[in-house]
């Protein structure tokens, strides 16, 4: 079985301003991708990344859910409740599995029946 690992790496706003340089012998086709983007583009962009964003997605609204309740601004936590409510929505994988077939002329991913 195949496995990949996912990594995140949260910048400030002084660390995405400079300017990072990749090893290019490693990174030669590296670029930065908003996550919306990533998202959007269903054929660019492997399925199981994307889920894993729409996974982070879902984390990052509930800490934000979490943190609204501390304080007293009801809402403000009704706010934060639809958010986390939609993109566990968006996060839930509407197949059990993925199978894709990558077409390479192309550049873009296209799902398989299992």
């Amino acid at each position: 079985a195949d496995l990949s690992t996912v990594h995140m790496i949260r910048l400030t706003e002084s660390e995405e301003e400079k300017d990072i340089s990749l090893d290019p012998k490693e990174y030669h086709e590296s670029l930065w991708w908003d996550i919306e983007e990533v998202l959007s583009q269903v054929d660019r962009f492997h399925p199981c990344l994307r889920n894993s964003l729409k996974s982070l997605k879902a984390k990052w609204a509930m800490e934000a859910l979490e943190s609204a309740t501390e304080g007293d601004e009801d809402t403000f936590i009704v706010e934060k409740a639809r958010l986390f409510v939609q993109v566990m929505k968006e996060a839930k994988s509407a197949a059990p599995s993925v199978k894709v077939f990558f077409n390479a002329e192309d550049c873009k991913y296209i799902p398989q029946d299992n």
